[in-house]
């Protein structure tokens, strides 16, 4: 009976804590911290509602990252304490980086694609999307770029795009495929540049592109 009521008891507390692991954060320390979905949190449907953006099991704002810890609690940190958050394999990353020219008020931007040159990041600010253009050394080259607006905006974020990343096919070629299957509200069309909708499916989502 002892035996019986130990294994219930392991078998409770392995179902309790059955969360999946969906990313890490790099401290600037070294230190990696493990990003948890939250499957076992009832703050779950909370985490997207604390900040100005979220993005599957994280949110953040202007100066902290929300994530799941491995008992489905939400901890913070602050973007200035760590240096980029992974999620899956490493297929969507999110860096701190700066707001200014002058280095200061780091924001979490989503980035869009890399090279050996420039950084591309996609900023949202009062729910308008920006691109973000930084040198390797993180230093801010362009920014407040709109796009995934009306479709001259789009064209606009595109050329600005071309001239870091021009020799880039693989984005360049992402962003007009996107550009030329804007989503159709009634009368409206939005021309989301990162990604475009395909028989109600979100398809073509540009994350991360290496350009070296």
């Amino acid at each position: 009976m002892k035996n019986i009521i130990c294994m219930l008891t392991l078998f409770l507390t392995l179902t309790t804590y059955a969360q999946k692991e969906r990313g890490t954060i790099l401290k600037n320390s070294g230190e990696l911290i493990t990003i948890y979905d939250g499957s076992n949190s009832d703050k779950k449907k909370s985490i997207g509602g604390m900040a100005a953006g979220s993005y599957g099991p994280i949110a953040f704002n202007e100066k902290l990252l929300y994530y799941f810890d491995f008992d489905g609690n939400i901890q913070d940190i602050k973007n200035t304490e760590y240096s980029e958050a992974k999620l899956g394999n490493g297929e969507v990353v999110f860096m701190p980086l700066p707001h200014s020219k002058d280095g200061s008020g780091l924001r979490v931007h989503r980035i869009i694609a890399k090279s050996d040159k420039y950084i591309l990041g996609d900023y949202i600010g009062q729910g308008v999307h920006f691109f973000y253009i930084f040198d390797s050394e993180k230093n801010l080259v362009e920014r407040r770029i709109a796009h995934s607006a009306a479709k001259s905006v789009s064209e606009k974020a595109i050329r600005k795009v071309k001239e870091y990343f021009g020799d880039c096919a693989d984005l360049i070629n992402e962003l007009e495929v996107n550009l030329a299957n804007p989503s159709k509200r009634g009368m409206m069309k939005t021309y989301s540049i990162l990604y475009h909708i395909e028989e109600g499916e979100m398809v073509n989502y540009i994350n991360n592109v290496e350009c070296n």
